[in-house]
């Protein structure tokens, strides 16, 4: 519990003229009552200040916002420039500080985030290390997965997030830190030892994100800024962009780098899919198994490696300790009862699903058909992205709802297949319908990829959370066509 005047004494305002007790701080007017403070956040959508009455209704007396509001008298309005930045701050300085407590290692880039993070984790729980992380698939402090709504925390909960690790015994927290993470302050009083930086590619521009490319680059390199430590990837097109900005080592498999890979193999064994490489860095060599296959996956492996030399610990730990990783919806392979292969990710733009795509063609016995779609609310940017990725890359197409929201379907997938112009596709707006199409057609030896929703259990439709397996649609499906 802090007071008024140790929260002045930090945003360096003059001592409030009445001392008041506080033991949390909140952005959602919901959650506040007696003892908690409440942060006004403007927003695309919704301005936090709106909901000041509804937080002092609920026992709220303590404000941060941007402009002095009508609040009854017995009211503390700090007035501040940026009520973000001042949430980041305070949110630390309720919860004692708990960033200078643990090693924090934040992984940022377009591509591989939550991999990195996980492998990260694996491979310092592996040795003995107590350890949580904070990702899109979800958040880990007591070796529990609880669901996050945002890849990164909003700054008051990641501030518990970390107290609970503190409290827990933990010695590192590693933190996916995406572009709007950093562009909302979410990681704005935190300072990482170790930024680990997978590449950067065109995404995440349009109404909700980052204006041009430009200032989604500059987020990223601002994260930098925070860190004692970077790890880079040398093969990537923006390499020089990020590599000066704070002291680090490279990592690669094409370019010169303080740690590489070299014989890499992505293979099929018997019903399996791996990457066999080999791992060299100063004074030392590892042959890495990983059961993900992919050279995207050898470059999410060279990632976490290199946090994890900088940590000390030896590359045969490391290889050891990723010889049985696996993550959930991340080219995960599905077995099924019949004599085809299906895969389900969470490739969501061009890139991504380029790199599933080639990784897909490499191992497929048939045709590679892959199933897909594209998020409401994003930029047609995106859209052709996909349709060009998959014209490119696949067989056949079958495109289909993934997360439409508040848009009509239909507009969505006709975007994508504008983009499609060599390879055939249909469209099918049912998800479920989709995939069952895809796998009743489906020959002996054809690979099937589905695309998108990776590890979610949900299509966002009209503001509404649906439940949906995929996996359990693929394995009824397959049942059905098996017993024909």
């Amino acid at each position: 519990m802090v007071n008024t005047d140790g929260i002045a004494s930090i945003l360096g305002v003059s001592p409030c003229r009445i001392n008041i007790e506080i033991q949390d701080i909140t952005c959602n007017s919901k959650e506040c009552g007696e003892g908690i403070a409440f942060a006004a956040l403007v927003g695309e959508e919704f301005d936090g200040h709106n909901f000041a009455d509804d937080a002092y209704l609920r026992g709220t007396r303590v404000f941060f916002v941007e402009r002095k509001l009508n609040l009854p008298q017995d009211c503390i309005q700090f007035i501040v420039d940026d009520s973000r930045a001042a949430l980041s701050s305070v949110s630390l300085f309720v919860h004692q500080n708990p960033q200078k407590k643990l090693k924090l290692i934040g992984v940022t880039g377009t591509k591989g985030k939550s991999t990195v993070v996980l492998m990260i984790h694996k491979i310092l729980t592996s040795i003995g290390k107590k350890a949580i992380f904070s990702s899109t698939l979800g958040i880990n402090t007591d070796g529990s997965l609880f669901p996050s709504f945002n890849s990164t925390p909003e700054s008051d909960d990641m501030a518990r997030f970390l107290s609970r690790g503190v409290d827990s015994g933990a010695e590192y927290a590693v933190i996916e830190v995406s572009s709007q993470g950093i562009k909302q302050k979410r990681v704005g009083a935190l300072k990482f030892d170790i930024g680990v930086m997978t590449n950067l590619s065109r995404d995440h521009i349009g109404r909700g994100e980052h204006s041009d490319f430009a200032e989604y680059m500059t987020c990223k390199q601002a994260f930098f800024e925070k860190c004692k430590f970077g790890i880079f990837n040398a093969d990537d097109k923006y390499f020089s962009e990020f590599s000066n900005i704070c002291e680090g080592s490279s990592y690669g498999i094409k370019n010169s780098a303080d740690i590489s890979a070299k014989n890499v193999k992505i293979e099929r064994l018997s019903n399996d899919f791996r990457s066999e490489f080999d791992i060299s860095s100063p004074g030392q060599t590892a042959h890495f198994s990983l059961p993900i296959p992919g050279t995207f996956a050898v470059y999410d492996a060279l990632a976490a490696v290199g946090a994890c030399i900088k940590l000390g610990i030896p590359l045969s730990k490391c290889a050891d300790a990723l010889l049985d990783f696996h993550i959930e919806g991340r080219f995960e392979k599905i077995n099924v009862e019949r004599d085809i292969d299906i895969v389900i990710d969470y490739a969501h733009n061009g890139e991504s699903l380029k790199s599933a795509l080639k990784t897909a063609r490499r191992l497929a016995r048939g045709k590679v058909v892959c199933v897909f779609g594209s998020v409401g609310g994003r930029t047609e940017m995106r859209r052709a992205a996909l349709g060009k990725a998959a014209d490119k890359f696949a067989d056949e197409c079958i495109l289909t709802s993934d997360n439409p929201n508040f848009e009509n379907p239909l507009d969505i997938l006709s975007k994508i297949a504008d983009n499609i112009t060599g390879v055939p596709y249909r469209i099918i707006p049912d998800r479920e319908e989709a995939i069952r199409f895809a796998i009743e057609n489906a020959d002996d030896g054809d690979f099937i990829l589905i695309c998108g929703k990776g590890h979610e259990k949900y299509q966002l439709v009209s503001g509404n959370k649906i439940p949906f397996d995929e996996k359990e649609i693929v394995t009824s499906a397959s049942k059905i066509k098996a017993n024909i």
